[in-house]
């Protein structure tokens, strides 16, 4: 029986004793299948172990073709999706725009092309391709093609600006809900309908020549049009590494605090 599992953790620690035994009624529905019974007291043994005690669970398991509920814990319990959005999130997606949809990026001028000059703007409208990463390919690697593209139509110069369009999408950026502490994150970048490298940045943090030395911080991304605060230094052989990142929401200046221990390897945050 497949199963949908929606499971929120939140760090409350006056909520652990308002959370009720993850196996008492009315939790446990119609457990008389053995692979049931067995679903049941994995996620009980999960949602009762130390590490989750202090914080808030509301879970609901469902079978997605017989619409049984088999598993059940504050179920009832109002609570901030976190990353389990993104399995509802895509089922929607996959439900409007289906499997093979393909989001279309298009190139477009504004004049005529005189004698290898286009005599007007080149207009980059996106849709929210989300493929321009390098989890993907390269994104230098498409936006060559394009240019190889506009060459062959046989573009040598063009007068008028570059004008990137977004407007596919409105312009709340961010979740309702998201925290502020969160935001320079790699994790809570902003959505857009042009967007390359998932809007984010790959900060690399060395270790310097010897302890007490500055750390060397730089951003792997290209053309992120960010400058580094470096408080970063570099720490004793062996000692923990402390390296923390902040950004304040709409600032282009990132600080970068803590140690790096003198001969480890190199460490990345994305922002």
């Amino acid at each position: 029986a497949a199963a949908f599992l929606a499971a929120v953790l939140v760090c409350t620690p006056a909520c652990a004793a308002r959370l009720r035994d993850p196996l008492a009624q009315p939790s446990v529905i119609n457990a008389r299948e053995r692979h049931v019974r067995t679903l049941q007291a994995d996620l009980a043994g999960i949602f009762a172990a130390p590490a989750v005690e202090h914080g808030l669970v509301a879970v609901h398991v469902a079978s997605l073709d017989r619409h049984d509920v088999l598993f059940r814990y504050n179920a009832d319990r109002l609570v901030m999706p976190a990353s389990n959005m993104k399995i509802p999130t895509l089922a929607a997606a996959a439900e409007r725009l289906g499997w093979d949809y393909t989001f279309q990026t298009t190139l477009s001028a504004t004049g005529p092309i005189v004698d290898g000059t286009l005599e007007g703007d080149l207009v980059v409208r996106g849709t929210g391709d989300p493929s321009l990463n390098r989890r993907q390919a390269e994104p230098v690697a498409v936006l060559d093609g394009w240019a190889d593209q506009l060459a062959a139509l046989g573009i040598r110069r063009i007068t008028g600006r570059l004008v990137g369009d977004d407007n596919a999408f409105d312009e709340q950026s961010f979740g309702h809900g998201w925290s502020w502490d969160d935001l320079h994150d790699g994790y809570s970048a902003p959505i857009g309908a042009l967007q390359v490298y998932e809007d984010a940045v790959t900060l690399s943090v060395a270790p310097g020549p010897a302890p007490g030395a500055s750390a060397d911080v730089a951003f792997v991304t290209p053309g992120s049009g960010w400058a580094v605060d470096n408080h970063a230094v570099t720490g004793e052989p062996g000692s923990p590494l402390t390296i923390e990142t902040r950004r304040t929401p709409g600032a282009f200046l990132v600080q970068v605090t803590g140690s790096i221990p003198s001969g480890s390897a190199v460490v990345t945050r994305a922002m």
